[in-house]
């Protein structure tokens, strides 16, 4: 995560808040695969938060979602999910978003390619 309003001129909203509460709830809890998330204060994504599997960056209007994306040798770059969010909307979506991971996803999968696999017309669905 960024340092968001605490730190950062540019911040729109309270990343490290976000990225926290995140962090205590899903920290060490197994999922089918490798699962990242990223956290940022503002659109300019400072960590890179359209490249984890679930990213949050902070907008004028709240918290925008973004799933699926993917670093390294074949980078993907996630798909908006949803905007608008509080912190507290954020984490409720992730619980269903780590949820549908956790039922639908494939080891070795990781859940870009669980998305694609069940299409993303079927999962934003299931967590929205």
């Amino acid at each position: 995560m960024c340092p968001g309003t605490r730190a950062c001129k540019r911040a729109k909203q309270d990343s490290p808040g976000l990225g926290f509460a995140l962090d205590k709830e899903f920290y060490g809890k197994p999922a089918p695969a490798k699962f990242k998330m990223g956290v940022a204060g503002c659109p300019n994504c400072c960590s890179d938060a359209w490249l984890k599997d679930l990213g949050f960056f902070g907008t004028d209007d709240g918290f925008t979602a973004v799933v699926g994306g993917k670093g390294g040798g074949t980078a993907k770059v996630g798909r908006e999910l949803a905007q608008g969010l509080t912190e507290e909307q954020a984490v409720a979506l992730a619980r269903k978003v780590i949820a549908f991971y956790r039922e639908n996803g494939q080891a070795p999968e990781r859940l870009g390619a669980t998305i694609e696999r069940v299409g993303f017309d079927k999962f934003k669905e299931a967590v929205l």
